[in-house]
């Protein structure tokens, strides 16, 4: 239960980092989601599995913006 807390608090807050930095919130709330999800299906152990989502789509979120800025 606390897992799913973590997981929609991931998505919302990865939504509004990316409406901070004028991008779509939806995109990043959506690839936060996906992500989540095959965290969740791929890696077994508990709620380290929240804690790669989370680091991969901020990873994600930093690599398109230093793409972008090229």
């Amino acid at each position: 239960m606390f897992e799913i807390i973590l997981a929609v608090i991931l998505v919302v807050t990865m939504g509004r980092i990316a409406s901070a930095d004028d991008e779509s919130p939806w995109i990043w709330s959506s690839v936060a989601l996906v992500l989540t999800l095959a965290c969740v299906a791929l890696i077994p152990i508990g709620y380290f599995r929240i804690l790669v989502a989370g680091l991969v789509t901020f990873g994600a979120m930093i690599t398109f913006k230093v793409i972008r800025d090229r």
